[in-house]
């Protein structure tokens, strides 16, 4: 074997072997381990939930933005005994929380102290392959939701009534 026909062989194994164990770090569960993630949304692999400008104030925005293995976009999963999950922003320490505690369409999704309430609870739900819904406690029937389905940077994350979409689909990906 020559070596560029070896070296073309090696390359797409380890090609393969990157692309396996990124796929592997995905969460496949009817419950989510506790543990840091990212939070990737299906409409792009590459995009993941994130507090903009990496605050830690009270009521930072959260966003859709570039995957970029910072703490702004770390989620720490914690499953309550009731089967709730919070989810701790690891950079700020804030919670992720519903704004003003409002179960309607639109309602903006940002970050906030620990506070116990509805708003900072979430039910996650498989929904097949490394797909995942998450729904609000507030009223159950709302869903995290990345704005009108789009994958710019900045894209606003609210919730939403179970429209049937890509844009309220998540996938766990350990951090």
């Amino acid at each position: 074997m020559n070596f560029f026909k070896f070296f073309g062989v090696a390359l797409a194994c380890s090609f393969f072997a990157s692309t396996v164990a990124g796929a592997m770090n995905m969460i496949r569960s009817d419950v989510i381990p506790n543990g840091n993630y990212y939070l990737l949304t299906k409409l792009d692999q590459g995009k993941a939930m994130d507090v903009e400008g990496a605050s830690i104030d009270n009521r930072a925005n959260v966003q859709l933005y570039r995957k970029n293995n910072t703490p702004a976009q770390v989620w720490n999963v914690n499953r309550l005994p009731n089967g709730n999950y919070t989810l701790r922003n690891l950079n700020s320490g804030k919670m992720l929380d519903v704004e003003g505690g409002e179960a309607s369409n639109g309602t903006n999704i940002h970050q906030y102290e620990q506070n116990s309430t509805a708003a900072q609870q979430w039910r996650i739900k498989h929904v097949g392959g490394i797909n995942y819904k998450i729904y609000s406690d507030i009223n159950g029937k709302m869903l995290v939701d990345v704005k009108y389905g789009q994958t710019t940077d900045g894209t606003n994350i609210q919730l939403w009534t179970d429209n049937g979409t890509d844009a309220q689909l998540w996938n766990f990906q350990r951090a």
